[in-house]
Parts: structure tokens; C-alpha cells; sequence
């Protein structure tokens, strides 16, 4: 863990490109052999980086770990999270991962994770070499009672599992024998596990009494071979002797402050010496298995501590994860329709309660069922290939009609977006009722179709007028014209006259007609959209325009002009009205026409000026409207349809006109045009 604390410390690595990331995993890897395989996980939960000691991981490898604990945990927490330990794979090696949050100095978010899988087969070796030459034995059980390291590593593999004493003493052990057992506690993290020394009483007492064993051994001898000299020699070597076998029984009893007489220069001096130096090497050694337990005694407080401490973490941690979810749950269940998550086994994961209320079916029918099941015939078979697709594709949409418990059909779009939660892939989507959309739907058809008619009865209306209506109008202004020809000497000027009016009436008639089939087609006969040059589509209109610009000494100039997409005929309408109009309502000065244009990404703007009579702004809105003439048709000839004409033609182009204008000062024509149309018409 220390070491990965180095590397985490390390500033900005988690800024470092993925190549240098995983170039500073495989050191610290090469480094430490308990490390199986490093990750690098982004603040979204992405891997960006993994090195591991057995496989050789590619871009492709890197995995989604966004909803795993060793990224939710460190987040959530802001510390460090210890798995829980598991088997890798058939060798049955125990592993353990270690997940450090790298937080970013600024903000104080974590803007990293540093993953560890770490093998715990060098704490099995550790524990078999300290215990190799004794009869002492000393496992590691976890907070489930599994034993996961000792000596003889067959013990982990079968899962032996051990119910841990509250105390040290003696107990039964792994075997059932009574031993000498001595308990530690070590936390990593949430991570509890308890460390277990025991050795058979018998073999406790030998290493504590041994060198006082041999000591009394060796008094016991002196006091046979004194007892023989005593009854060869003399009286008084008996005392000493009594005195060394007093000291020896009180060592004995537990008192090893006592200590032989060693005063005398002769051999009991010298046994009284090698005895008090026994006793003193005993000493020592109690002394040192006190401190060795009061150092033992702290530690277990202060991983006592770290437990605590870690488990306060924990319960943030789980305070802040079931925000979340309450946070999500309120969500899901404020969605203005169903919602579902389907896993890839075709099952129901998530849903909320609105798609209950719509199904008729309870969360326990809901678990049980394919999605499948809430269709019927070809709507079956359509969600079916679209739910494939999302597991394909990524996402995709399909309408079809939701049948309920009861067997009613609902019309719902349905959306489907491919998800990675928990390392899982996921179908994530929602479902909308678009039972008003298909009434809307089948209005507007109704409305299409009647349309469509009234289309077909213009288009034979137009026949009829441009035919049936047009041919008395001819009749009448050729016999009015042959009979003026014909009768001119023998008529006065009263008749002169009328005859006059008849022929201008029929000619005005015709082309009020001929104008009356122009606005009509605008929408039923309009040619297809194409690029058009506008300069071109300008220069048609003023060749069509000649004869009245040198009537009237008119001038026409323009800017460079775009190029849209349009219908050609229709715009040559627009430009030939606008224009004609400018000459046309010209005050005393000759008229002076102007055209400019600007354009947008998406837009063209294009203003014809004029230096004409004006309109007044309380006029200004009718002139648009179909036969609304504002001056006599003597002074300004014409039917009064072509401004209406130029709107709908423009309207049909998906653009806008309107005026600007001040009486007396001209007037100012602004088209809006897109650059781009559809090539279907605009209504």
C-alpha cells in the first residue's frame, strides 16, 4: 500500500498520457512482486491505463469500471477501499484489491483512482518460514472465519474456515488439540482479519522453563554429589548447598529476583555464579515477552482504532451511495413515460412505477417476463430486431403498440440507448404514449386529402379559366378591333370611344386572368428547386424589363448576388414584379432601382431600393393582399396581384418579404431567402 501511496502522491499523474501512465505502472509492477495488476482509472471510472504480470492488456482490453466498488467506494469516500479477498482463478491464488483516490489539489474532487490487485501468497510464505522450525503455528483468518494464509497452503484452498477465541489462552485448534493461542487484530481498511499463534502447552512451557530446567538439573546433581561428600567430608558444605536448592525452588515458585550466594572463591562459588547468570538469562527473557505483550497490547488498540475509523468511512460511504440512489429512484419515477433497463439475457433489470401503471403487471410478473411479452404479431417481431440492435449499434427508436395485463393497445415510441454499468452491458430507455400524435396524425391526413382536393379543383378551375374563359374575352376584343377596322369612317367619336373602353376592358380581363392562373400555380404548378444564380435570374428580368426602363429612363444596378437553391421561374417572377414595380410608381425624378444582398450561413437578405412615390405606413400592410390597388388604375396601371404573387412565391420558398418605406422618400423590398430548400415544396 506504501508504495502505491508513492505513486499516487505523484502530481498530475493522472494527467500524464495513457502511454507514460502505463509506463509508471509497469515499474512500480517490475517493483513489487505482491502486485498482480495495476489500473488507472479516469473520474468517469474508465480505465486508462492496466499493466498486469500475466496478460498483456492492449487499448481494446481497457474497461468501463464505473460501476465496480473499486471506483464507487474511493469516490464516494474520499480513502482508500480494501477488497474483500478472492480467488483469482483454478490455482486458487488469494487476491486482494487496493483502490487509492488521487485527488485533485484545486477542487478537492477525486479526479483519479489507483487500482491494485495484490497477491497474498507472500504473506503465506512469510507465515510458513517464521513457523518453519517450531512447532508453532500461525494463520490469518478473515472477518468470515475463513482462514486465507498458512503455512500449509492446502489449509486456505479447502476453505477451513475457524471460529476465533474472544481472548488469548488456551483453546482447540485447527485440529481440534488443545493449544497455547495468541490473538492480534490487523485492519486494512473496512478489512478486518485476526492473526493466530498457538503451540501445544507442552512445547510453551519447554521454551520458557528450559534453561531453569537445566539449571535445577545440574543443582540436583551438585546435591547428590555433595549429599556422598557430605557423608565423606564435612557438615558444612551442606548449607551451601541447602542454600542453592532454597534459590532454585524459589525461582521455581516465579520468583526470579532470588539469587544465589556466589561470595565463596572455591567450586559453589563458581556454581553460584553460573546459576545467578541462568537465573538473570531468564529474567531477561520474561522481561522481553512483557514488553513484546504491552507492545503487542498497543497495537491492537491502535488498529482497534483504524477500525473504527474505517468503519465511520464505510457508513459515509454508504450514506452517500443511498443518496445517490435516492437521487436517481426520484429521477427514474419523474420520466414522463416508462422506463425500463433490459439486461442482455432479455430480461427486466429496472423499471419505474408508471410502467406498472401502464402494464397492469406486478414487479414480480414484470421480473418474470420478456419484453416480448408486451407486444403482439409484427409489433413483436419490429421490437425484437430493434432490441438486437441496441445490443449491435448502440441505440436505436421503434413505434409499436404497448399491450397491457388487460389486453389493451397502446400506440408508444420507444428509445434505446446501450449502457456499461457495473462492467455489464445494459439497454437503457423510455417509452412515450403517442396516442394523440396518431390522432394528430390521421387530422392531418384528413386535412392532406382535403387539401389534395381543392389542389385538383384549382388546378381545374386554372384549365377552365385559362381556356374556357380566355376564349369569349378573344372573341370579344377581335370582333370590337374588326369592327373599329371595318365601320372607323362611319362612326362618330362616341363610338369611337366605347369601342375603345370594350377592347381595354377585354385585354385588362384577360390579364387579370392570365394573373389569377399565376397566383394560383404558384403552389400546384411550381418547378422543381435547383441552384439558382441570382445575377442571372436579374438580368432575365431586366431583359424582360427593357422596353419600360428606356421608356423611362430608369436605372437598374445591383451588387454581386448569391447563388440559392430555388425555383429559376418563380424567382424571375419575384425580381420582374419588384422591378417593374420600382419603374413603374416612379415620382418626378427618372426612376433609380438598387439591388443589394447580404447572407448568413443559413440565410440570403436581399433589399431592392427605389426612389419612388413611397407608401404610407398605415398601407404598408395591405399591399401584400390579393387586388389591393392604393392608387387609380389610370395613373398606375395593373391588376393588383403581383405583390401578392412575390409573397406567396417567397413564402413557398420558406422565405419572408416586407416592406420599408416613407411617402415621398421610396420604398425599400427586403427578401429573406434560405440558401438551401428541401427539394419538396414549402407550404
Amino acid at each position: 500500500e506504501s508504495d502505491l501511496r508513492v505513486a499516487a502522491r505523484i502530481s498530475g499523474v493522472e494527467k500524464l498520457p495513457p502511454d507514460e501512465q502505463k509506463t509508471m505502472l509497469s515499474k512500480l509492477l517490475t517493483y513489487k512482486d505482491a502486485f498482480a495488476e495495476i489500473s488507472m482509472l479516469d473520474a468517469d471510472g474508465m480505465e486508462t491505463a492496466r499493466v498486469s504480470r500475466r496478460d498483456v492488456i492492449t487499448e481494446a482490453d481497457l474497461q468501463d469500471r464505473s460501476g465496480s466498488d473499486v471506483f464507487l467506494l474511493p469516490v464516494g469516500s474520499g480513502t482508500t477501499h480494501y477488497s474483500p479477498i478472492y480467488y483469482r482463478d483454478i490455482n486458487a491464488e488469494s487476491m486482494m484489491d487496493i483502490a487509492i483516490p488521487l485527488i485533485d489539489r484545486r477542487s478537492g474532487d477525486v479526479a483519479a483512482v489507483l487500482v491494485a490487485a495484490v497477491r497474498l501468497q507472500p504473506i503465506w510464505d512469510h507465515v510458513a518460514y517464521e513457523t518453519a522450525d517450531s512447532q508453532v503455528t500461525t494463520f490469518i483468518v478473515d472477518r468470515f472465519s475463513r482462514v486465507v494464509a498458512h503455512p500449509n497452503p492446502s489449509v486456505v484452498f479447502r476453505g477451513t474456515t475457524f471460529s476465533v477465541p474472544n481472548a488469548s489462552g488456551i483453546h482447540g485448534g485447527l485440529n481440534g488439540e488443545r493449544q497455547v493461542m495468541a490473538l492480534a487484530k490487523a485492519t486494512f481498511g473496512e478489512r478486518e482479519f485476526t492473526i493466530v499463534s498457538g503451540a501445544p502447552p507442552a512445547q510453551v512451557l519447554y521454551s520458557a522453563f528450559r534453561v531453569l530446567r537445566i539449571g535445577i538439573g545440574s543443582v540436583i546433581a551438585a546435591l547428590a554429589a555433595a549429599a556422598i561428600l557430605a557423608w565423606v567430608m564435612v557438615a558444612p558444605m551442606t548449607l551451601r548447598i541447602t542454600n542453592l536448592v532454597t534459590a532454585a525452588q524459589a525461582i521455581e515458585a516465579g520468583d526470579i529476583e532470588t539469587r544465589a550466594d556466589e561470595s565463596a572463591d572455591d567450586e559453589f562459588g563458581i556454581l553460584g555464579k553460573a546459576f545467578n547468570g541462568m537465573v538473570t538469562a531468564l529474567s531477561g527473557k520474561v522481561d522481553e515477552a512483557f514488553a513484546a505483550r504491552q507492545e503487542l497490547a498497543i497495537l491492537n488498540e491502535e488498529l482497534e482504532k483504524r477500525v473504527q475509523q474505517r468503519t465511520a468511512d464505510l457508513e459515509i460511504a454508504n450514506v452517500s451511495l443511498e443518496r445517490n440512489k435516492a437521487i436517481t429512484d426520484s429521477v427514474i419515477e419523474s420520466l414522463p413515460g416508462v422506463f425500463y433497463q433490459i439486461s442482455t439475457e432479455g430480461r427486466f433489470v429496472r423499471w419505474n412505477e408508471e410502467f406498472e401503471r401502464v402494464t397492469g403487471y406486478a414487479p414480480e410478473e414484470i421480473a418474470a417476463m420478456s419484453p416480448l411479452d408486451l407486444f403482439k404479431g409484427e409489433d413483436k417481431e419490429r421490437v425484437g430486431a430493434a432490441i438486437a440492435k441496441v445490443f449491435e449499434a448502440g441505440e436505436t427508436e421503434v413505434g409499436a403498440d404497448f399491450v397491457s395485463k388487460s389486453g389493451k393497445a397502446t400506440p408508444y415510441w420507444f428509445t434505446g440507448t446501450l449502457k456499461q454499468l457495473g462492467g455489464s452491458p445494459y439497454l437503457i430507455g423510455m417509452g412515450t404514449d403517442v396516442s394523440e400524435l396518431s390522432e394528430i396524425e390521421t387530422e392531418l391526413r384528413r386535412s392532406t386529402e382535403g387539401l389534395e382536393r381543392s389542389n385538383k379543383e384549382l388546378e381545374q378551375f386554372a384549365y377552365v379559366a385559362s381556356h374556357d374563359l380566355q376564349e369569349p374575352l378573344r372573341m370579344v376584343s377581335s370582333y370590337t378591333q374588326l369592327l373599329e377596322r371595318r365601320y372607323k369612317d362611319q362612326l362618330d367619336d362616341t363610338a369611337r370611344e366605347f369601342i375603345a373602353y370594350a377592347v381595354d376592358g377585354a385585354s385588362r380581363m384577360q390579364k387579370l386572368i392570365n394573373d389569377l392562373l399565376s397566383f394560383s400555380r404558384v403552389q400546384t404548378k411550381g418547378g422543381s428547386f435547383e441552384p439558382v444564380d441570382l445575377n442571372h435570374t436579374l438580368g432575365q428580368a431586366r431583359a424582360n424589363l427593357s422596353a419600360a426602363i428606356e421608356e423611362n429612363c430608369a436605372l437598374v444596378i445591383n451588387d454581386e448576388l448569391p447563388t440559392i437553391v430555388a425555383d429559376p421561374t418563380q424567382m424571375l417572377s419575384v425580381f420582374q414584379n419588384l422591378v417593374g414595380n420600382a419603374i413603374k410608381f416612379h415620382g418626378e425624378d427618372p426612376p433609380r432601382v438598387t439591388i443589394t444582398a447580404s447572407e448568413t450561413e443559413r440565410e440570403v437578405e436581399i433589399r431592392i431600393k427605389d426612389n419612388g412615390i413611397g407608401i404610407r405606413e398605415e398601407h404598408q400592410g395591405r399591399i401584400f393582399i390579393i387586388f389591393q390597388r392604393l392608387h387609380n388604375r389610370k395613373d398606375y396601371p395593373g391588376t393588383g396581384i403581383g405583390l401578392a404573387l412575390c409573397k406567396r412565391i417567397v413564402e413557398r420558398h420558406g422565405g419572408q418579404i416586407r416592406v420599408e418605406s416613407e411617402e415621398g422618400l421610396g420604398s425599400t423590398f427586403i427578401l429573406t431567402l434560405p440558401k438551401r430548400n428541401d427539394e419538396r415544396e414549402i407550404a
